[in-house]
């Protein structure tokens, strides 16, 4: 099977995908992933590679997806524009 016979059936596989159709055990699973990631981030941005990354992606040019902005008590998010 070539590379994009693969990308094809993986295309046709997610674009027929459905939230219903996911087990139920996969769902809670992601949710708890992506708490999980939210709750980190506040933390984590207050440590020296959290600015190295920043640097680094300000650093790549191209036309910015997200903009950060910083609130008075030092946290942190991402937002679009």
């Amino acid at each position: 099977m070539s590379q994009q016979d693969r990308t094809r059936e993986l295309a046709t596989y997610a674009s027929h995908l459905n939230f219903d159709n996911l087990p139920v055990k996969f769902m809670e699973k992601a949710k708890a992933v992506i708490l999980d990631t939210i709750g980190v981030i506040p933390a984590a941005s207050r440590y020296p590679v959290e600015r190295l990354i920043t640097r680094f992606a300000q650093n790549q040019g191209g036309r910015p997806q997200a903009t950060r902005k910083e609130g008075d008590d030092g946290s942190k998010a991402l937002y679009n524009i």
